[in-house]
């Protein structure tokens, strides 16, 4: 948690990781999973779309 708070944490490699770098790669991962997501809704949408049509 001190590491984390002084922008200190290692990653892979014994690389510094900063804390701005650990949220872009949080963000895309969500931003990934939300994407995901999106595409199963739109398919579920057309699915039952063509039902009522």
């Amino acid at each position: 948690m001190k590491a984390a708070a002084a922008g200190k944490l290692k990653g892979s490699g014994r690389q510094v990781v900063a804390p701005e770098a650990m949220e872009l790669s949080w963000l895309r991962a969500e931003n990934a999973k939300l994407k995901r997501k999106n595409e199963i809704i739109k398919k579920a949408a057309a699915y039952f779309a063509k039902d009522v049509l």
